[in-house]
């Protein structure tokens, strides 16, 4: 793995406002599957942000080839960021995704994936599949963006969401029931004993029959 500078720093508007995002510039990325990866690093999140990560990079180091992935964390409204932009380069995905900390917050997560549509919208091919993979304990707690629109916007997108449930106690479930099944999507709330990687094989799994 590798420690990658960032190159450029720019803003991102979507129905957030403006979000902090850098990025590499000048990337060609195929007309393949797109997978955005959306992981919660406040401090509510943070007992469980290290199993995330080991999740979400053994995912970016699986993905299969022609596909291409971005990253965003995200606490409150004001700490929503791209933090690797649409790539095929896996290892800068999951270096990136393992370079991820706390920050504090609270968690707007319908702000977040708001957010994640519209970078589908910009910065993905029309003609790919699109999958969002959400990490989250199914809390919200600030988002200023209303649900229904925020899924009519990944419904119209063509954008299926694979959540990962994660929480030091109990997962709630009631949010993230409703956002997989809106969008055609899937969850898993593995076991708490359970290793990363095998919770990493089955969502690799579940993107090649279709999610």
């Amino acid at each position: 793995m590798f420690r990658a500078a960032t190159i450029a720093v720019i803003a991102v508007f979507s129905l957030c406002g403006p979000v902090k995002a850098q990025s590499p510039q000048g990337e060609s990325v195929p007309a393949g599957r797109s997978v955005g990866f959306l992981i919660d690093n406040s401090g509510t999140f943070r007992r469980v942000l290290d199993r995330a990560i080991r999740i979400a990079a053994g995912v970016a180091e699986g993905l299969p080839d022609g596909s291409a992935g971005f990253l965003i964390t995200y606490t409150d409204q004001e700490n929503i960021f791209l933090k690797q932009d649409l790539t095929n380069d896996r290892e800068m995905l999951a270096d990136e995704i393992e370079n991820i900390f706390v920050r504090p917050g609270r968690t707007a997560v319908w702000d977040a994936i708001g957010v994640a549509a519209d970078h589908f919208r910009k910065d993905t091919p029309i003609d790919g599949r699109r999958t969002l993979i959400v990490f989250t304990d199914g809390d919200e707690l600030g988002s200023v963006s209303k649900p229904d629109q925020v899924i009519k916007d990944l419904q119209e997108l063509k954008v299926s969401v694979v959540a990962v449930g994660l929480a030091e106690r109990q997962v709630n479930q009631k949010m993230i029931d409703r956002l997989v099944r809106e969008t055609g999507g899937s969850k898993i709330v593995p076991q708490s004993g359970g290793e990363a990687k095998t919770v990493a094989a089955e969502i690799l799994a579940r993107l090649n029959d279709g999610n």
